[in-house]
């Protein structure tokens, strides 16, 4: 299955992911959508309170973006919620983002690190739900490129009789 939809789309699997992330049950979860703190969501849930930025893609300044924002909304927010970047699948260089900026994240197969106060976890390695199969889209691809080299040269061996 294939990750793709609108942002409020989006925001719908935070309960379910953040569930699998911190191994709780979804129903625990209350979602709010204060669109007018420049959040995506608040998320209420196993005792904590996560300020949630979501971003269908996982860029380098999708992710930067996502994190700039929190930390901005946060900074004039009363409360002390936990900052969370969702993406639909997270990388080595989103992951350092996130890191370097001390906002946490989750994609949406379960893989996570919420590090806030009286809470650590660090999932990862759960394989991405919403991969793409198949071949590449792009007809220039590596892939698609090498495999077609492979193809002609097999079509022009020649084989003694």
């Amino acid at each position: 299955m294939r990750l793709a939809g609108k942002h409020d789309d989006f925001v719908e699997l935070l309960p379910e992911a953040l569930a699998l992330l911190l191994g709780a049950e979804e129903s625990e979860f209350s979602v709010q959508i204060p669109r007018a703190a420049g959040l995506d969501a608040v998320m209420h849930g196993a005792g904590n309170l996560f300020a949630v930025q979501v971003t269908s893609r996982a860029s380098a300044a999708a992710v930067r973006d996502a994190a700039a924002r929190l930390l901005d909304v946060i900074g004039k927010s009363d409360e002390s919620p936990i900052p969370l970047v969702a993406v639909p699948y997270m990388g080595e260089v989103g992951r350092g983002i996130c890191q370097d900026n001390a906002v946490n994240w989750l994609h949406f197969s379960g893989n996570g690190r919420i590090v806030a106060e009286g809470l650590r976890v660090n999932v990862q390695g759960r394989p991405s739900r919403y991969k793409a199969s198949g071949r590449p889209e792009n007809v220039w691809s590596q892939k698609r490129t090498t495999d077609q080299m492979a193809s002609c040269s097999l079509a022009r061996t020649v084989h003694p009789a």
